[in-house]
C-alpha cells in the first residue's frame, strides 16, 4: 500500500509541477482511492510519505514579469532557452489592477501601467532560483542597452489565481523610481536576431556572476553601480558619478593616479572595439573631475563647460555607454579565466589588470592582450543609446 500511494504521487508530480501547491487536494485524491483496509495511523504515515516526495521534488515554474522601460514595437521577441520578450495585453493590465487595488486615471491606465511582459521557464525546487533567474534576465537586458529597466510586479505562477508577487528585496522597483532617465524601444526588424544572439552569450554570465553570485565580485559591484546610474532621478552628476564608480570597481585596485590609471585602461580596453583610446581618456578624464567636484559639493561647475548647459548630458550618456560596455567584456574574459583557468574572481581581475598595464608599456604585451581578449569574449560590444 506504502509503495503504491509513492507511486501514485511521483505519477502526479511528473504530470503537473505545481503538485506542491496542491498538496491538500491531491492528498485527499489519493486516500480516497486506498481508503479501504487503511487505518488513520497508517493514512497519517502515507501523508508523511507523500510530503516527503513533494518536498523533494522540483516545481516548474512559468513567471509572467510586467516591467517598464522597455517597450515592445513588434508582437515578441523570442530570446531562446524558453526566454521571450512581448507587449503588455490587456489580460496584464486587469491582473495589474485587480491585484494592487490601483485607481485608474483619465487614460485608463494605472499611474506605473508596465510597457512590456517578461517570460520564461525555471525548474526548481527553491523559489528563490526563480528571482535570480528574473534579476539575470532583467541584468541582461540593461546591459544590451542603456535602458532604466524596472520591475513592476512579477507572478512567479500564473496558474495560481492570487495576487502578483511582491518581493522588494529583489532588484530595483518601479514604484521607489518617480522617473525613468533612459526609455529604449525594441524593434524586432533591427534589434531581434542580435537580442537573441547577446542574450544566449551574456545571460548565462551575468546569472552565475552577478545574480546567484553569493558574495560580492569586481564584476557583480560594477554592475549594481551602473544599475544605479540607470535610475538614479537626481542629477546627470548622480549619475556620472555612479558610472565613474563602477569603472573603478572594474579598473582599480588599492595604487594612486586614480583618474590616468582609469582613463587609459578604459581607452586601452575600448580600443580593441573600435573606440579611439584619445578620445576616451579624454572623456573619462573630464568625467573624473565631475565625480571630483560631485563628491566634494562642486555640482555647480562640473562639466558644464563654455556655458553649455547640455555638455553634462551627452557626457553622462558616453560615459555610460563607455561602462556598460566594459562590463560586457569583464563579465566574458573573468568568466573564461574562471572556467578555464580555475582562477577566483578576484585573480580574474587580477590578471585583467596586469593584461592591460602591460598593453600599455609595448606592442608584444598589448599584441598578447589582444589575442586573449578575441579568444574569451564571443560577443563584441558596440556603441548603443547615444
Amino acid at each position: 500500500m506504502r509503495n503504491k500511494l509513492i507511486d501514485t504521487a511521483r505519477d502526479h508530480l511528473s504530470s503537473n509541477g505545481e503538485a506542491r501547491f496542491f498538496v491538500n487536494s491531491y492528498l485527499e485524491r489519493i486516500l480516497d482511492n486506498y481508503d479501504d483496509g487503511v487505518d488513520e495511523s497508517d493514512k497519517v504515515r502515507l501523508v508523511h510519505a507523500f510530503a516527503s516526495v513533494v518536498t523533494e521534488a522540483p516545481v516548474n515554474y512559468s513567471p509572467e514579469v510586467h516591467i517598464d522601460g522597455l517597450k515592445i514595437k513588434n508582437k515578441e521577441f523570442n530570446l531562446g532557452r524558453s526566454y521571450s520578450l512581448r507587449p503588455v495585453s490587456e489580460d496584464d493590465l486587469a491582473l495589474e489592477f485587480r491585484s494592487e487595488g490601483k485607481a485608474l486615471n483619465s487614460s485608463g491606465f494605472g499611474q506605473f501601467a508596465p510597457m512590456g511582459v517578461v517570460e520564461f521557464e525555471v525548474q526548481t525546487e527553491d523559489i528563490s532560483n526563480v528571482f535570480n533567474k528574473r534579476d539575470s534576465v532583467l541584468s541582461t537586458l540593461q546591459l544590451y542597452d542603456l535602458v532604466s529597466l524596472c520591475e513592476v510586479t512579477i507572478n512567479p505562477n500564473p496558474l495560481l489565481r492570487g495576487h502578483l508577487s511582491r518581493r522588494p528585496a529583489y532588484g530595483i522597483r518601479r514604484r521607489d523610481v518617480p522617473q525613468l532617465p533612459y526609455q529604449m524601444q525594441l524593434d524586432e526588424n533591427s534589434d531581434g536576431e542580435r537580442l537573441a544572439r547577446f542574450f544566449e552569450e551574456i545571460q548565462p554570465i551575468v546569472h552565475h556572476r552577478v545574480s546567484k553570485s553569493s558574495t560580492d565580485t569586481f564584476v557583480s559591484i560594477a554592475f549594481n553601480r551602473y544599475q544605479n546610474a540607470l535610475v538614479d532621478d537626481d542629477s546627470e552628476e548622480s549619475r556620472l558619478t555612479s558610472a565613474i564608480m563602477s569603472l573603478e570597481a572594474l579598473f582599480l585596485g588599492n595604487e594612486g593616479e586614480l583618474s590616468d590609471k582609469l582613463s587609459r585602461r578604459t581607452g586601452i580596453l575600448l580600443g580593441h572595439e573600435g573606440e579611439n583610446e584619445i578620445e576616451v581618456y579624454d572623456k573619462i578624464k573630464q568625467a573624473y573631475r565631475v565625480r571630483s567636484n560631485y563628491v566634494h559639493a562642486s555640482k555647480d561647475q562640473s562639466g558644464r563647460e563654455n556655458n553649455q548647459p547640455d555638455n553634462i548630458n551627452k557626457l553622462t550618456d558616453r560615459v555610460l555607454d563607455y561602462t556598460r560596455r566594459c562590463i560586457i567584456i569583464a563579465l566574458q574574459l573573468s568568466n573564461e579565466m574562471v572556467e578555464e583557468k580555475s582562477v577566483t574572481m578576484r585573480s580574474a581581475k587580477k590578471r585583467i589588470l596586469n593584461d592591460i598595464q602591460n598593453a600599455s608599456l609595448n606592442d608584444d604585451a598589448r599584441e598578447s592582450f589582444h589575442e586573449t581578449f578575441d579568444d574569451a569574449v564571443e560577443f563584441r560590444t558596440e556603441s548603443r543609446g547615444q
